[in-house]
């Protein structure tokens, strides 16, 4: 009991950290474009989606996060942030979710890491893995977080 206590203070601390805004996210509401839109509106349906899904499986027994939540990762990089799109804590503990709004037929690339989507036309193009782009966040959390 002591240790899901820590666990969850931990994690509240962790995410509810000041950050300073940056440009993107004085723009993050308002999509420039197409693809921006269809994004948002993905992560809007996945969001309600993971409630139900939590809802059923925990009662009211958790807590889920609407991104975009900035992690900084990797101080010093070239790459220093990182963008969850939802976070839940359950009981059963911390889950990352990326979320993707494709069109097309998804289908396992060449290269590791990599998806190849392919749309109606037959275009196919290589996008990175959601599970890939999650690695980073989880092996972040991973490394702050009390080990059970």
């Amino acid at each position: 009991m002591f240790f899901e206590i820590l666990l969850g203070v931990a994690a509240w601390k962790l995410l509810t950290r000041k950050k300073r805004p940056s440009i993107g996210d004085l723009f993050r509401h308002k999509p420039k474009d197409r693809s921006a839109a269809l994004g948002e509106a993905g992560e809007a349906k996945a969001q309600a989606k993971l409630r139900d899904g939590l809802t059923a499986l925990c009662g009211a027994d958790y807590s889920l996060f609407n991104g975009p939540i900035i992690i900084k990762h990797a101080p010093g990089t070239d790459f220093p942030t990182a963008e969850i799109d939802h976070l839940a804590v359950t009981p059963f503990g911390i889950f990352v979710f990326e979320t993707k709004n494709w069109s097309g037929y998804i289908s396992p690339a060449s290269a590791p890491g990599l998806l190849t989507r392919t749309d109606r036309d037959g275009n196919a193009q290589d996008r990175r893995s959601p599970l890939e782009q999650n690695r980073t966040k989880v092996a972040f959390f991973r490394s702050r977080l009390p080990s059970l």
